[in-house]
């Protein structure tokens, strides 16, 4: 869990930089996700929002394997 300058918890691959910036890390199915922003709201919209498109593509990838295979 990370902390923001002032010592405030921010959740699971979340932290702020000393610069201010805050900075989201997330690795989902093997796919690092580094994603950084000046507002921490829009950062964890922009997180929730890559992991589910990584999630989608993984799904379709599965589908696609399965059709390959029929």
């Amino acid at each position: 869990m990370g902390k923001d300058l002032k010592g405030k918890e921010l959740g699971t691959g979340l932290r702020q930089r000393k610069d201010g910036r805050y900075e989201a890390r997330a690795k989902i199915n093997g796919i690092d996700i580094n994603l950084y922003d000046v507002d921490l709201k829009k950062l964890k919209i922009l997180l929730e929002k890559e992991i589910i498109l990584i999630n989608q593509q993984k799904l379709l990838q599965i589908i696609s394997d399965q059709q390959l295979t029929w």
